[in-house]
């Protein structure tokens, strides 16, 4: 990961985990701000057809989920700010 010690545009850290999502926040000259949301990938497709795959109903819940865990949050989100995803994000795809 490039050294962002210097770096004067703000930060959004994305950290995908089972039952949470936890963006951090960092712009600099500030405190940290963390936010919690309430969506894991665990909960995410519920719905599945005999073969395991989320149905098409599953993933337009999940997506409208998602959806309405960062409209309660993105007011909070600076436009101009980069996006960093943990490894632990990652690792999946």
């Amino acid at each position: 990961m490039p050294d962002r010690s210097f770096d004067p545009r703000p930060t959004i850290r994305l950290d995908i985990g089972a039952d949470e999502t936890c963006l951090r926040v960092q712009t600099p000259g500030a405190d940290a701000r963390v936010f919690r949301l309430a969506v894991g990938c665990s909960g995410l497709f519920a719905g599945r057809d005999a073969s395991g795959v989320p149905t098409p109903l599953a993933i337009e819940q999940a997506i409208q989920t998602v959806e309405d865990q960062i409209e309660r949050v993105q007011r909070h989100m600076p436009r101009d700010a980069d996006g960093v995803a943990s490894a632990r994000t990652l690792a999946p795809l």
